[in-house]
C-alpha cells in the first residue's frame, strides 16, 4: 500500500512540474505603427507577450527577447483584440477577448 501511495505521489509531482511551463500565458499582437514598450522602440510588427505566474512579462520578437516588464490581468472581456497607447505611443494595455494586460512600471511613468 505505501508503494502504491509514493508511486501516485511521485506521478502527481511529475505531472506539476511537466505543467508549469504550460500554465505560463502567451499572448500574440500585432502593431501597425511604430510604438514603445518600457522603453523599448518596437517597429510595426508581430510580437508575443509571455507571462509567467508570478505577474513577469516578456516581450519576443520571433525568438528574440525584447524588453521585461510587470502586468497585471484584468478579468474584464473585451469586445476585440487592441492595443491602447498613450499620446507618445507608449503602449498602456493589450486587450484580448477574455482579459485585459496593463502594464505596470513602465519606464515612460
Amino acid at each position: 500500500m505505501r508503494k502504491i501511495y509514493l508511486s501516485v505521489l511521485a506521478s502527481a509531482l511529475v505531472v506539476m512540474l511537466a505543467a508549469g511551463p504550460v500554465l505560463a500565458k502567451n499572448v500574440k499582437f500585432t502593431l501597425f505603427k511604430p510604438a514603445t514598450i518600457n522603453g523599448t522602440q518596437l517597429e510595426p510588427g508581430k510580437y508575443t507577450l509571455k507571462i509567467n505566474d508570478s505577474g513577469e512579462a516578456a516581450i519576443y520578437d520571433g525568438r528574440k527577447l525584447l524588453t521585461t516588464m510587470r502586468v497585471e490581468e484584468k478579468a474584464k472581456a473585451n469586445t476585440s483584440n487592441s492595443v491602447r497607447f498613450d499620446a507618445q505611443r507608449n503602449v498602456l494595455e493589450i486587450r484580448t477577448k477574455k482579459s485585459t494586460l496593463v502594464f505596470v512600471g513602465l519606464a515612460a511613468d
